[in-house]
């Protein structure tokens, strides 16, 4: 979905999500989640965003940011994919286009969509039946969240504390929405 570049603003916080180029592979190996992710963080921090929450599926990707600074989201992405494609082909000795779309964005502006989004976002390794529980998924921040894991990167707890209160009661409600949904 295109956003409006008028759209971008101070404060917008923005769902990201994008497949690869004919069904290719977006990360082979540890190496390649964890290029994606320091190039990543190294952008938001340098450019003004906040990344709320993140999973990165074998061929696609989502991402849960927040523009803080006045460089518009987009510019970022745009930084933060290059960047990852250039590594990606150099690394594996491809070439082309990496991604099957330029950019896929949707501006979260309603409580209960973000609510949702960030459990959906976190759910996704669950959902495409690569683990039962999202814990045991890897590349993804739900075990910052549930606090099973302390984030060697920066991270807000502010939409955590804001839906959820605690580490706890995301954990629960996270259960408890599989245990109703029979993920």
């Amino acid at each position: 979905m295109r956003i409006k570049i008028e759209q971008y603003e101070k404060d917008v916080i923005v769902h990201y999500y994008n497949r690869t180029s004919q069904g290719r592979t977006l990360f082979y190996n540890f190496l390649d989640y964890e290029e994606f992710l320091r190039t990543l963080y190294h952008n938001t921090m340098t450019m003004g965003a906040n990344v709320h929450a993140y999973c990165l599926m074998p061929n696609h990707y989502h991402l849960l940011l927040q523009q803080t600074g006045e460089t518009p989201l987009y510019q970022i992405l745009q930084r933060i994919m290059t960047s990852y494609a250039q590594h990606f082909n150099a690394r594996h000795n491809q070439y082309g286009k990496l991604f099957a779309s330029k950019l896929n964005g949707k501006i979260v502006n309603r409580d209960d969509y973000l609510y949702n989004l960030i459990m959906y976002i976190h759910l996704n390794p669950v959902s495409a039946k690569i683990v039962k529980r999202p814990e045991d998924y890897t590349y993804s921040d739900y075990n910052i969240w549930i606090g099973e894991r302390v984030s060697d990167r920066p991270w807000d707890d502010q939409l955590r504390t804001y839906f959820f209160r605690n580490a706890q009661g995301y954990y629960q409600t996270v259960n408890e929405y599989l245990y109703r949904k029979n993920v």
